[in-house]
């Protein structure tokens, strides 16, 4: 997986940007643009996996 943008995470979650960003920030990911593949392994493995995420 290469990066994506927090928009690109909010929309594959179902969910506002902004409340992305209240995500990334209470698991101590407070302000990259882009979300690597390990940020986004550590998000995944606090909230689980979007729908359909393969």
């Amino acid at each position: 997986m290469s990066m994506i943008t927090r928009k690109e995470m909010a929309d594959m979650y179902g969910v506002s940007y902004s409340t992305i960003r209240r995500y990334l920030k209470a698991i101590g990911i407070d302000n990259p643009r882009r979300i690597s593949p390990k940020e986004m392994k550590q998000f995944v493995e606090h909230y689980g996996e979007p729908d359909g995420w393969e």
